[in-house]
Order: structure tokens, then C-alpha cells, then sequence
């Protein structure tokens, strides 16, 4: 190990998070990642959390901790049962040991919210999608350092699919190939001369069930390509050929693939995407779509529920647009026809509230562009006193509040215009001593409480030399 400049590490070190060795102790080697979650959920920041704060720590903070470790091997479902509990227990507020109510299981919970559930990630079937994102990289970067690596070692005359697993494998290497049935169940070849795709084992059709032929063996051998179906002249389909072999649900399925005649390379995609590159979400996805098939639950149901939740979901997101809060909610609509605007009959509620702003300011004048604005203004503050303090307003309520606060604003806008002319008059004056051999008087005049003074300056310039005479005697003004 010296010679190497290195020193003797034990076995649950950790080299950038991650435990170097791994024994048969899968659980202990990963007990950091548990604890760590643990201290995350017992600050005492998070026990002032309201429900949908704790919903976006676990999805932002807690379920995020493992993902690295997670891209790298596979955890024991165990280890993945015990952070779902700690996240599930958070999540209906359980602390110190108290234990709360869960109205719902850990299966619905990790539901999306489109099937009537929260969204939470199932750890166990997360860890296969990040797994199968490596396995994805060893088949689309055959030049890479870990693919060569790993092809010496464990499939040097095969590819990654056909690889097998060793007794004395690593644990990343069978980490990977766990997830192997994650690519095999959603890629397929892309034709392009066909020379490579086998036509009765490999998947090449684009159905979104098996991807496969499913016609009974006729008239070719079992392992026939692609390129026995393909005019090579023309690169075109043999019609005749795929009619005499395959029955009318597979001729259309392959009359569909379009060739090329450049004959480009045939190629394995991954068909769930529409760009055809795999992702961890199509893939946990898919996952997931495999697992409620199992469940016994109808199809239909299944659909008419996703519709219902994506209306309901679909709906308190529209509750919260600036539109439904200040024109369009039935509320705000008797707000404006109980207000002192004359609303013309044109302004529907298909228009937005900025259209409603934009031909209210050309329709209307002063005051009521000032109303329009207050009312608009407490219709907001009506909306946030409901939400945060659960307090309720009155269409009156905001029509006296709007215009008491349009005319305060308008009292106020005029006495500023006034004292503002006043400013421009009296700035705009200023004094100057008399011209020579000519006198100036200036007259001062003030009132405090009734008591009432005056004052007289007489001002003369003679020969450069200003002298003057002044007198303030307090006076009875009349």
C-alpha cells in the first residue's frame, strides 16, 4: 500500500460519500445515509413545518440525501422499507415517539397526484431507475473507461445485455445488472438495414406492449434478420413477403418503420421517450406502471380516476390565478356589480383581468379608475385574510373600504397639485434689493392662536451703502 501512496482503509470508510468495500453487511454499509435522514427530520426547524412545508422537505431535501449513494448500488429493500417509514411518520407528524394516525399507506402515498396520491418516490423502485441509467451508459458509450473496464472483466464476448454474473462479481457490477430487466422492458432496435435484429427473439416493432412479432414461425428460420424482409434495391418493405409470413397486426406494425436509403446502422432506443434517450423519470415510470398491473384494479377505473384527479388538481390550480381571484370567481363578479362602476355587459369572463384593466382604463374615467383599482386591491386582501387567517369579507365590506380609500387618494392628490403650484409661485420669486435712489417695503404679517403681529421693513440703497429702517409692533388687526 505504500509503495502506492496509500494507506490501509477499513471497511466502512467512505471515499466521496461513498463506502469503498462493502462486505455482507449491505445495511451497515449504508447506516450513515439512515442517520443522516434521521437528524434531518428531528431539527427543530422542521417541527414548525405545516403540511405542505413537510411535503417539500421530503421531496426536495430527504428523499434526494440517498440518490447519489443510490446511483451507484443497489439498496437492500429493507434499508428502503425503513426511510419510507421515517418519511412517512414526518409526514402525518409524528415526533418524539407519539404516534399519529397514517390515513393512508405508504403505496398510496408514493402514488402520483394525477392517481389521488402525494407524489412520494418509492425508494426501491427509484434505486432500479438510477441503476438503469448506468446500464444505459455502459450500451451508448462503448468507448468510455468504465465500459472497457467492465467488458474485460465480466462480458468480453458478449454485450451488457448478455452478461452474466460471476460468484466473485463486485457489487456495483451486480448492482448494474439488477437493472438490466428496466432496459429490456423499455428499449427496442431501431431499423436501419436490419442486419443486426434478429426477427423473432429481438424487439424492433413499434408497439407499445412487447415491441415483438407476435406471428408463429412460417417461412423463415428462427434466427432470420431484418434484412431478409427488405428490398435492398429500393430499401422498401417486401410487401408480398411480410403478407405470406406474418399476420395483418404485425404487417401493419412493420409497414410503419420507415427505411432509409443511406442504410444507416440499426440502433437500440429506449421507446419510451419521445426522443428516444432514457431518462430515471420514464424509466421509474415505467416501473411504476409495471408494478399496478399486478394490483387489482380495473383499467377503466383506473383511467376515469387519473381524469378526476387531474380536474380536481387542474382546478385548485386555476383557484389561484390573479384572473379567478379578481374577476372571474363568483365572488369577484358580485364585488363588481355591487360596486358604483357601471360594468358594461361586453366585459365577459373569458377575458383576463389585464384585458379587463386595459379597456376598463379607455372606457372609464376618474374617479372611477380610482375605485376600480382599491376594489381590485381589497379583493387581495380579501382573498389572503381568507387563506392565511381564515377570515371572511363581505361584498360590502370591500365596496365601503374601496371607496373610502378612492377618495381619500383623490382629497390627497389634490392637495398635493395645490401645494405644489403654490411651491412653483413662491419658488420661482425671489427678492432683490431696490435700485438706487428708490425705497422697497416689505410687510410681514402672522396669526398664532389669535394673537395676531406685523412687521414693516423699509429697505434704501444710497451709494453702494444699504441702510434701513425697521419697526414690528404688535397690533389689533381688524
Amino acid at each position: 500500500m505504500a509503495h502506492f501512496g496509500t494507506n490501509q482503509t477499513t471497511q466502512f470508510e467512505k471515499y466521496l460519500g461513498l463506502p469503498p468495500i462493502i462486505g455482507r453487511s449491505k445495511r451497515r454499509a449504508f447506516n450513515d445515509i439512515k442517520d443522516w435522514i434521521w437528524r434531518k427530520l428531528q431539527g427543530w426547524k422542521e417541527k414548525l413545518l405545516s403540511q405542505a412545508g413537510r411535503e417539500v422537505l421530503i421531496k426536495a431535501v430527504i428523499q434526494a440525501i440517498p440518490t447519489y449513494a443510490m446511483s451507484c448500488f443497489k439498496f437492500p429493500a429493507g434499508l428502503c422499507a425503513e426511510i419510507s417509514s421515517m418519511t412517512t411518520r414526518f409526514w402525518w407528524g409524528q415526533r418524539d415517539g407519539k404516534r399519529k394516525i397514517h390515513w393512508l399507506n405508504k403505496q398510496k402515498l408514493s402514488q402520483p397526484k394525477s392517481e389521488g396520491g402525494i407524489g412520494f418516490r418509492d425508494l426501491y423502485l427509484f434505486n432500479k431507475a438510477l441503476l438503469a441509467k448506468q446500464g444505459w451508459r455502459i450500451l451508448k458509450q462503448p468507448h468510455s473507461l468504465v465500459h472497457r473496464f467492465l467488458k474485460a472483466k465480466y462480458f468480453p464476448h458478449h454485450n451488457f445485455l448478455e452478461a452474466s454474473v460471476p460468484r466473485n462479481a463486485s457489487f456495483i457490477w451486480r448492482s448494474i445488472c439488477e437493472a438490466k430487466d428496466v432496459l429490456v422492458s423499455g428499449m427496442r432496435w431501431r431499423v436501419g438495414s436490419g442486419e443486426n435484429i434478429k426477427i423473432w427473439k429481438d424487439p424492433w416493432l413499434p408497439c407499445p406492449t412487447t415491441y415483438r412479432v407476435i406471428s408463429p414461425f412460417r417461412g423463415l428460420d428462427e434466427n432470420a434478420k431484418v434484412d431478409a424482409l427488405i428490398d435492398r434495391e429500393t430499401m422498401s418493405w417486401k410487401v408480398s413477403e411480410l403478407e405470406r409470413i406474418f399476420i395483418p397486426r404485425d404487417v401493419e406494425a412493420i409497414l410503419q418503420i420507415p427505411l432509409s436509403k443511406r442504410r444507416p446502422n440499426d440502433m437500440m432506443i429506449w421507446a419510451i421517450t419521445m426522443k428516444d434517450n432514457f431518462t430515471v423519470k420514464s424509466a421509474y415510470q415505467l416501473l411504476r406502471s409495471q408494478q399496478s398491473q399486478h394490483e387489482p384494479t380495473m383499467a377503466s377505473t383506473s383511467l376515469q380516476n387519473t381524469k378526476l384527479w387531474n380536474r380536481i388538481w387542474k382546478a385548485r390550480d386555476e383557484a389561484e390565478t390573479t384572473d379567478h381571484v379578481l374577476w372571474s370567481c363568483d365572488f369577484a363578479q358580485r364585488e363588481w356589480q355591487a360596486s358604483t362602476i357601471p360594468i358594461p355587459p361586453r366585459y365577459g369572463l373569458q377575458m383576463s383581468f389585464g384585458d379587463f384593466i386595459s379597456c376598463s382604463m379607455s372606457d372609464f374615467s376618474s374617479p372611477n379608475i380610482e375605485i376600480l383599482f382599491t376594489i381590485a386591491w381589497e379583493l387581495w386582501n380579501a382573498r389572503n385574510a381568507l387563506v392565511i387567517e381564515g377570515a371572511v369579507v363581505t361584498v360590502a365590506d370591500i365596496c365601503q373600504k374601496a371607496v373610502v380609500m378612492a377618495v381619500d387618494f383623490l382629497e390627497m392628490d389634490s392637495q398635493l397639485e395645490v401645494a405644489d403650484v403654490l411651491s412653483r409661485v413662491v419658488g420661482n420669486e425671489k427678492w432683490r434689493p431696490p435700485q438706487v435712489d428708490r425705497y422697497k417695503l416689505n410687510i410681514g404679517l402672522h396669526d398664532i392662536n389669535g394673537q395676531r403681529d406685523a412687521g414693516v421693513d423699509v429697505w434704501s440703497l444710497k451709494l453702494g451703502v444699504m441702510s434701513w429702517w425697521g419697526c414690528c409692533n404688535q397690533m389689533a388687526l381688524a
